[in-house]
């Protein structure tokens, strides 16, 4: 089952809030009380039957060992992963701070030279990851953080 606002997650982070949904995962901030940081967790999320196909096992592990690997600086860092007792498979990484671009552009296009700024950074992480074979299959605005 998936952790709720409040909840300690694996006995080291306090679930602040649900940061959104995806097809496969839900992320949410939390305090990690080990480090005194906010973090954001993703929680891959399991079947029906509360399980994972082989397929999601092999795509989540294929992914940790890319994702342990990436270090362009406009990339977030992953801090741990792995499996709860109860089979939830998780990744926490860094949260960073700002406003995702989807809010940014609610008051209008950006000006050039900022656009061109956001956009080689964007691409400068994605190209990292892709030279590894890893593809994001969700870049939106909503998943791009200005700060």
């Amino acid at each position: 089952m998936l952790p709720r606002v409040g909840d300690m997650f694996l006995d080291r982070y306090v679930i602040s809030e649900l940061l959104g949904e995806g097809g496969n995962g839900s992320v949410f901030s939390a305090v990690d009380q080990g480090g005194q940081r906010t973090v954001a967790i993703k929680i891959i999320k399991p079947d029906g039957s509360g399980t994972y196909s082989a397929e999601v096992t092999r795509r989540f592990t294929r992914e940790l060992r890319i994702v342990g690997q990436l270090r362009d600086p406009h990339t977030v860092r992953m801090f741990d992963h792995g499996r709860t007792p109860d089979g939830l498979l998780y990744m926490v990484f860094e949260l960073i701070e700002g406003r995702d671009l989807a809010e940014i552009l609610v008051d209008g296009p950006l000006p050039e030279p900022t656009a061109l700024h956001v956009l080689s950074q964007v691409l400068e992480s994605l190209r990292e990851a892709h030279g590894m074979g890893l593809l994001h299959r969700d870049v939106k605005p909503e998943n791009i953080r200005v700060f």
